[in-house]
Order: structure tokens, then sequence, then C-alpha cells
């Protein structure tokens, strides 16, 4: 809304210029260009607004990546050591099931 009326503003001041027969030619070209510079400095304020928003924004995001990061290698670390567990039993039962004997087959599971 501001950068319409800003807009809107330079357009009138660079037309009006025009209407002033007494006014000499350099001065009205100095008169529109300052207006277009105005609008200029105006859109860039807002994109430099704009982009320290997004920086922030940015710097927050990569802090909470960082950290879900961390919590995703100490939970990956923490199932690799249950897969690990679970293996090692699934083999210990096996090997007992292999064993004919029943007291062998106790003895290798405890």
């Amino acid at each position: 809304m501001l950068e319409k009326i800003v807009s809107l503003i330079a357009a009138i001041v660079s037309i009006t210029c025009w209407f002033f027969p007494n006014l000499d030619s350099y001065l009205k070209v100095i008169i529109c260009l300052l207006a277009v510079v105005f609008s200029l400095v105006v859109y860039l304020v807002r994109l430099y607004l704009k982009f320290r928003e997004l920086k922030e924004n940015l710097a927050d995001t990569s802090q909470k990546h960082a950290a879900l990061a961390t919590q995703f290698e100490q939970n990956s670390r923490l199932i690799d050591r249950y897969v690990d567990f679970v293996a090692s039993l699934h083999r210990v039962f096996l090997t007992a099931i292999n064993n004919n004997d029943p007291q062998e087959q106790l003895r290798l599971i405890f």
C-alpha cells in the first residue's frame, strides 16, 4: 500500500512540473529524476527491511536445523545399537534352535 502511494506521489510530482511553463526544461527533468530517485530509495529501504527479516529467519532456521541434525544423529546411533542387539539375539536363538540337545539350547540362550 505504501509503495503504491509513493509511486503515485512520484508520478504526480513528475507530471505536474510539466504544467508550469515558466520552469526551464532542465529543471523539469531534474524534478522528474528526483521523484524517480525518491521512489527508488523508498523501494530499496523496503527491500533492505525485508532482507534483514529474511536473514534473521535464515539464522533461526539454521540453528533449528543444526539442533535437529544433532538430535537425529543421537537417535540414529541409539537405533543402530538396538538393531545390533536384536541381531545378536537373533543369532543366539538361531544357534540354539539348530542344536538338538535341550540342555545345550538353554545354555546357549542363557
